[in-house]
């Protein structure tokens, strides 16, 4: 096995694989306050109901 490619690779791993197998976001919530999530709900929005692309916009691009 290489060796990782930076400290606390390993451990990320675990929590991106522990992440994906949970059904409730807690694990988004703990490592950066949901903002992938969040990602993915503006998304899903604006593929599902064509949202105001205004909106979207700004939605999107406001993060620091």
């Amino acid at each position: 096995m290489a060796a990782a490619p930076y400290p606390g690779y390993r451990q990320n791993q675990q929590v991106a694989r522990a992440r994906r197998s949970t059904p409730t976001p807690r694990g988004y919530q703990a490592i950066d306050g949901g903002r992938q999530r969040r990602r993915q709900i503006i998304h899903g929005l604006r593929t599902a109901t064509g949202a105001d692309s205004k909106y979207v916009r700004i939605a999107s691009t406001a993060r620091g």
